[in-house]
């Protein structure tokens, strides 16, 4: 087996970037050499063919997709070369909806939870798709500054286009939309069911079945209650906390979220993520996705030895169980009453010692994963491809 990976990248930033760094020094680590692409300044690849033609490659790796598209000689470059690509969805598969379904036969998805697993099988005609969890150690690029010194405040970072689910509300719901929604989110944390599971079970409850929906229809209404949940959540974050200073780092806040006395807004992305993270004694962590059990911006945090405060999801039990790597608080139902969160964060910030000892264990929680972990990982996904290929019978050229 060919000992040398091409990773493909585009136009990834900040926490993505530091993954990927932490990436490509866990495949060195395995012992793969690696040379890598900027698709963004060479969007037709003309450097990765070369690098193909010459053979001896293992895979491409990327994420989210990336370099999917890559042709050669009016096909697919992938299985003209052999050379199958392997990329990590950080996300549940329907927000890289094109990348999957465009996947040819020389494709191998990474994905973080067994419900992504699922619906990436019923999606992608994609061979093969492996679980990883959880992401590369992520190594900070910061000095961390003292923990008792820093600010005694709450910030939580989230990026993402939080729209209202229009394409939902065209349809004839029986009863209201939203209470069908929001009992779906209820639903992502008490089980491992993606917000589109959750939504579905939710509506045949109600007694409403879904039209057939063509599949390239099928990832816009995801999509949209996914963003759904997402919003949701935060919502309920921060209606819960009404006396503790609170930093949303991210953009559209204010439509999400609304206005609150103890909130600051910051327009920021998730490139400023380590930075706002090493000046904060705590981090409020709310998955994208429910069913993740762990998520690059907990490491992140955990790489500035910053406190961890997440909401409980049965995924963060089944890693984390007992350990102090991390706080888990319940997130407040749709009808708590405002700031049933705040007797909880006081009683946490009466024991600050102890707070202090929770970002140290999660400081190591994250050293402590495997230096080669993400890069054998890569490798058993390339195994398992060409294994599950074995069972095809004819040949296959892609498209």
């Amino acid at each position: 087996m060919s000992s040398r990976i091409v990773v493909l990248r585009g136009k990834t930033q900040g926490a993505l970037n530091r993954v990927i760094i932490s990436v490509i020094e866990s495949c060195k680590t395995t012992g793969l050499d690696v040379t890598e692409y900027d698709l963004v300044k060479d969007p037709e690849g003309s450097g990765v063919i070369q690098d193909l033609q010459r053979g001896s490659v293992l895979c491409c790796f990327s994420f989210h997709g990336i370099g999917m598209y890559l042709r050669h000689e009016g096909s697919s470059a992938y299985p003209h070369f052999r050379v199958p690509l392997v990329t990590a969805l950080g996300s549940h598969p329907l927000h890289a909806h094109a990348s999957v379904r465009s996947a040819t036969a020389f494709s191998a998805f990474l994905v973080a939870s067994e419900s992504h697993q699922a619906d990436a099988r019923t999606m992608m005609t994609a061979p093969h798709v492996s679980l990883v969890t959880p992401l590369a150690k992520v190594h900070s690029r910061h000095t961390p500054s003292p923990w008792e010194k820093r600010p005694i405040q709450l910030q939580f970072l989230g990026t993402g286009d939080f729209r209202a689910p229009s394409l939902l509300q065209q349809l004839d719901v029986p009863i209201s939309l939203k209470r069908i929604l929001t009992r779906a989110v209820d639903r992502t944390l008490e089980t491992s069911a993606t917000a589109w599971q959750a939504a579905r079970q939710e509506f045949v409850e109600a007694g409403f079945h879904l039209p057939s929906i063509p599949p390239e229809d099928l990832a816009k209404w995801a999509r949209e209650i996914d963003t759904f949940a997402r919003a949701e959540r935060t919502r309920r974050l921060v209606r819960g906390i009404q006396r503790f200073p609170l930093v949303l780092q991210g953009p559209r806040w204010s439509d999400t979220v609304g206005k609150q006395g103890n909130v600051t807004l910051v327009n920021n992305g998730a490139q400023d993520a380590a930075l706002a993270m090493n000046e904060t004694q705590v981090a409020l962590h709310l998955s994208p996705c429910p069913e993740f059990a762990v998520h690059d911006r907990m490491l992140t945090a955990m790489a500035q030895r910053t406190t961890v405060l997440a909401a409980h999801t049965p995924a963060l039990t089944r890693v984390f169980g007992d350990s102090n790597a991390i706080r888990m608080f319940t997130l407040p139902t749709a009808n708590t009453l405002p700031g049933s969160l705040d007797d909880w964060l006081f009683d946490l910030f009466t024991n600050r010692a102890s707070l202090e000892a929770t970002a140290e264990a999660g400081f190591g929680w994250n050293n402590a994963i495997p230096d080669d972990y993400f890069g054998s990982k890569i490798v058993e996904a390339v195994k398992a491809f060409w294994a599950h290929r074995s069972l095809w019978g004819p040949e296959e050229t892609g498209s």
